[in-house]
């Protein structure tokens, strides 16, 4: 056998934030259905999380890497995943992010702001919705210059948060507002379940898991 037969794909990913998003990102990654996925793929990930709130790294501490420098956490990944609010984009100008794909998450901010604060980046912009938190989230991206090599350790990413698809930027926002308010909908819908269910007697715990079932 051949010594290449035993070479694997080496992804190093960094996720700058550890806000909502930025957190369910770091557990999908961590998961080991997500370890073995790849692994049946012939690559193996490494996670590094970064904040600069030392409290919010807490959960990942043994699991992975983790750092409060951004600079730290992109100075040897392949992939950086910025989870940030989009007021922090220009904090991006202030990291070497030459030659890594770049997975933007950052509502609003389009590819060309994006190649505009790291110019030889390349630049992917992603929207996942809530369900990332359970791995079940609807992620449109599109990544207007990327290999298909590159393309394929997107796709390896954003598989371990649910399901993905890649349209042309002029659909993100649509696809966004549509995946993204799908999961306000459906509590709304529990909800107004939940109320109805008490106001024929049912005590609220029944209530909420007739709820549940249902929906």
């Amino acid at each position: 056998m051949k010594m290449g037969a035993f070479m694997k794909n080496k992804i190093d990913a960094a996720v700058i934030g550890r806000g909502a998003m930025g957190g369910a990102v770091v557990s999908c990654l961590l998961n080991p259905t997500t370890a073995a996925v790849l692994k049946a793929s012939g690559s193996v990930l490494r996670v590094t999380a970064c904040d600069t709130d030392e409290a919010k790294l807490m959960p990942f501490k043994g699991r992975c890497a983790v750092t409060l420098s951004a600079a730290q956490a992109t100075a040897n990944c392949d992939c950086v995943i910025v989870a940030l609010p989009r007021a922090a984009a220009p904090a991006l100008s202030q990291l070497n992010l030459d030659g890594k794909i770049v997975i933007s998450l950052m509502a609003g901010v389009t590819t060309d702001a994006l190649s505009s604060l790291a110019p030889r980046g390349k630049i992917v912009r992603a929207m996942p919705n809530l369900n990332a938190t359970v791995g079940e989230s609807f992620t449109a991206y599109c990544a207007p210059a990327l290999s298909e090599s590159d393309k394929r350790t997107v796709e390896q990413i954003l598989g371990s948060l649910g399901t993905f698809e890649e349209m042309p930027e002029r659909d993100i926002e649509a696809a966004t507002g549509l995946a993204g308010c799908a999961p306000a909908f459906v509590f709304s819908a529990i909800e107004a379940f939940c109320t109805e269910a008490e106001a024929r007697g049912f005590a609220p715990e029944l209530a909420k898991r007739m709820a549940v079932q249902a929906f």
